[in-house]
């Protein structure tokens, strides 16, 4: 059993900040919330679509980092404009339940 069997997040804000591995860049007030689909699922009522795209997001943030292109402005342009649209989504799936933050690396 771990910390997330409750299925508890902290607080009413959800926030979305990436980090170096992570690919579902999801916290509330105490920390990173769980990156398994079957959790996001199932406490957050996120659907498939929406977390495959976290997911891939996430993922190439990853690659990025470390690289020339991650100083690049286009490229940050294009990775925010895409985590902006990831929010939108999210706060979409979330309704009122949780307020959505993002936090640009």
């Amino acid at each position: 059993m771990d910390e997330w069997d409750e299925g508890s997040v902290s607080g009413d804000v959800i926030r979305f900040m990436w980090d170096y591995t992570l690919h579902v860049p999801l916290w509330d007030e105490e920390g990173k919330l769980p990156e398994e689909p079957e959790w996001l699922r199932r406490e957050l009522g996120l659907s498939d679509g929406l977390i495959d795209g976290m997911a891939m997001w996430g993922h190439d943030m990853c690659e990025l980092d470390g690289t020339e292109a991650a100083f690049d402005m286009e490229t940050g342009r294009v990775m925010d404009e895409r985590a902006r649209g990831l929010v939108e989504r999210l706060r979409a799936e979330l309704g009122s339940k949780w307020k959505v933050v993002y936090k640009p690396w």
